[in-house]
């Protein structure tokens, strides 16, 4: 058995996006998320030499802090453990699981990006998604903003032919994949570094998976490009944007099947175009 490679994290926070810190960091390097021009680099330890040289070699990257923080804090406080939803079991892969007859196993590793099944918004996409597959076939899905792939394992897991992943940040598409791999789904889930707005879907989507800020939700909705989507679970909704969400799908002729809230702040919607499914 596999033990948990994330411990304490060491975390460079750097103003601009480097080049290669595998170079430098070799295998204590855990990964590097890129945002709007700044980066973060995780490792399982300092070194205080490397880094100087690292930084040295790094034109127009800046330092901004370190920090260290234990990966449980990482993941909220929570101490992650097997996530069931239905027959369903989601569970990280270094940890010893006993399935129950008629369960599915789906080992994964939550990495450092968002998606361990723990947040609310994900575990209420899972519980629509399944039941929403038991009703209706699923062909083509789309999860957009896939983080470590939790909602695309599901979607191969539950039958779905082909299955598009898409992040915009490298290290979650790197997470997907990795996750992808060790349940053997290449063939059903293929993964894209891409935003969700620049998504071009050239057939009919049964499925579109969307746990995302409102305001790209918004987007999403509003755009020709997404025309042809039979249903949509849609997360990351505030009380404030959800009722301005469900009256935008309504508009687009969905009707709204099934709603979760979660902890009186986080919204999920199911809606599907009655005609096509």
């Amino acid at each position: 058995m596999e033990g948990c490679p994330y411990r304490d994290l060491h975390i460079i926070e750097l103003e601009g996006i480097p080049e290669d810190p595998k170079r430098y960091f070799g295998n204590h390097l855990l990964g590097m998320w890129v945002e709007e021009g700044f980066s973060f680099l995780f490792l399982t330890t300092f070194n205080s030499f490397k880094l100087e040289q690292f930084l040295k070699d790094q034109a127009g990257i800046s330092l901004l802090d370190l920090h260290v923080i234990d990966y449980d804090a990482w993941q909220g406080g929570l101490r992650l453990s097997p996530v069931k939803v239905d027959k369903l079991v989601f569970y990280p892969y270094w940890i010893k699981y006993s399935p129950s007859d008629g369960e599915t196993e789906i080992p994964f590793d939550p990495g450092l990006v968002f998606g361990s099944g723990q947040h609310p918004t994900t575990r209420h996409c899972l519980e629509l998604l399944l039941g929403f597959s038991k009703e209706n076939r699923l062909k083509s899905v789309i999860d957009l903003g896939t983080g470590t792939g939790i909602l695309s394992l599901a979607a191969a897991a539950l039958g779905a032919t082909h299955v598009l992943a898409v992040d915009t940040n490298p290290l979650c598409v790197e997470t997907a994949l990795r996750n992808v791999i060790r349940n053997g789904w290449q063939g059903q889930i293929e993964v894209r570094r891409i935003p969700a707005q620049r998504v071009r879907p050239d057939h009919r989507v049964d499925l579109i998976m969307a746990n995302l800020p409102p305001e790209v939700i918004f987007f999403l909705l509003e755009d020709s490009h997404f025309e042809e989507v039979n249903a949509w679970i849609i997360s990351g909704l505030y009380r404030s944007s959800f009722q301005s969400a469900v009256s935008l799908l309504e508009k687009k002729g969905y009707r709204i099947f099934e709603t979760r809230e979660g902890e009186s702040v986080w919204y999920t919607i199911l809606a599907g175009l009655i005609d096509n499914i």
